[in-house]
């Protein structure tokens, strides 16, 4: 029993070890592999903000161009819709007419 207890400690003190030795060598490579700046260079701030500013500026204009076309398209079923209680209007009128010149 005793030699068991101590093979499980030392498993898991070499689970313990080994885990963040790996997992900080994977994630300096992959920070690694990301970083696409040279480190000699000095960037500015506009160099550095020009794309987040440039996907706010794309995102909203397609924003804004959809909620467009949805009022557009509301717009023209409303008009739609206008147009022939109209047509309607204007048969009913008709009839009322022709019946009238019959009598």
């Amino acid at each position: 029993m005793n030699n068991f207890k101590k093979t499980i400690t030392s498993l898991h003190t070499l689970r313990i070890h080994q885990r963040p030795l790996h997992t900080s060598n994977f994630n300096f490579q992959i920070l690694k592999q990301k970083n696409n700046i040279p480190q000699n260079q000095s960037y500015t701030a506009i160099q550095a903000l020009w794309k987040p500013i440039a996907n706010i500026f794309l995102w909203s204009s397609v924003s804004f161009l959809g909620l467009k076309l949805i009022y557009l398209n509301l717009r023209c079923q409303k008009l739609e819709q206008i147009h022939s209680q109209n047509v309607e209007e204007l048969a009913h009128l008709k009839n009322i007419n022709s019946e009238q010149d019959i009598n």
